[in-house]
């Protein structure tokens, strides 16, 4: 491959870069920096500017605005903002995982199922994901799980008869019936 020379960039045949200077790839960085710069001076005042850098960095708004900005660069000027939205999504998750309120994307909290509504729709869930041997296994156990529902069901349904009889012999025995 034969290079020709340029001004402090290698450059092939073909007219691509091989080398860029320093100067060049920090121009890459610029509307990071600015767009961090910018939500720093947002709420504050010049005095205040390294702890309004971290609030700026905490603000979700950042990663909009670093996305926004990236639409007018070419895929390699955008690599440092991917980076930093990629940092910044790094903090939020820690951030989250701190203070208990991280939650996974797609995740929705649901209502409180009863038991045995939780226990066989975890059960299928799994099923999706399992090999054939463990899906034999998670059948075995849907089916004991099912089988202690309706012996629940059994013993719930013979409990309120047998009160239903107790709370009617009382009845008679004090003569109201």
């Amino acid at each position: 491959m034969e290079k020709l020379p340029s001004n402090n960039n290698d450059i092939d045949e073909r007219g691509k870069i091989l080398h860029e200077s320093k100067g060049a790839s920090l121009y890459t960085y610029i509307p990071t920096l600015l767009t961090i710069l910018i939500f720093s001076r947002k709420h504050t005042s010049f005095n205040h500017l390294a702890l309004s850098i971290s609030n700026a960095i905490r603000n979700p708004e950042i990663k909009r605005a670093l996305a926004s900005v990236s639409k007018y660069l070419n895929e390699d000027e955008q690599m440092p903002i991917h980076k930093i939205i990629g940092i910044l999504e790094i903090i939020d998750t820690v951030k989250g995982l701190q203070n208990n309120s991280y939650r996974s994307q797609g995740i929705r909290a649901t209502e409180n199922a009863h038991q045995g509504g939780k226990h066989l729709g975890i059960i299928n869930s799994l099923k999706e994901h399992a090999n054939e041997d463990d899906k034999n296994l998670l059948d075995a156990i849907q089916s004991a799980v099912i089988t202690v529902e309706k012996v629940q069901k059994v013993m719930k349904e013979a409990k309120a008869k047998a009160n239903n009889v107790k709370g009617t012999s009382h009845l008679i025995k004090e003569g109201r019936i």
